[in-house]
């Protein structure tokens, strides 16, 4: 059965509206493993076409890329989260985070984060988020 039928689209974006007013990350986008967008949620100062099928992209190649050196590495070929640091001096002022979190199986949360933001409040909404998610998954 196709996982995007499985999901109640106007539950999920509701879910991640929330989860972005309350953190006030950039962007919170659900999709599947194979790169296929199901809910986003970006500040409106970004083109979200434009960022949509970018980001769309560059998710699922991380994923592939991750997931071959952790079958490598990893007996039980579990991967719950990736994340990546950039940004200009990687301060506090001009850089980001990118978190990738496991949700359920294929299916994953992208989450981009001002390190300017309190990480810690972040990923535990980041994991109230995930429960909110995994309730409306049929």
């Amino acid at each position: 059965m196709n996982l995007t039928k499985q999901i109640n689209e106007i539950k999920i974006k509701e879910i991640l509206k929330g989860f972005r007013e309350r953190t006030k990350v950039t962007c919170a986008i659900l999709y599947s493993h194979d790169g296929t967008i199901i809910s986003i949620e970006a500040d409106k100062t970004h083109d979200e076409k434009n960022m949509t099928s970018l980001i769309g992209v560059i998710c699922s190649n991380i994923i592939a890329l991750a997931k071959h050196d952790i079958f490598k590495m990893k007996e039980d070929n579990k991967l719950k989260q990736i994340s990546i640091q950039a940004g200009e001096h990687l301060d506090f002022v001009d850089g980001f985070k990118v978190v990738l979190e496991l949700v359920k199986e294929n299916l994953f949360l992208l989450v981009i984060i001002p390190t300017s933001l309190n990480l810690g409040v972040v990923f535990f909404e980041i994991n109230n988020t995930i429960r909110k998610i995994n309730k409306e998954i049929a």
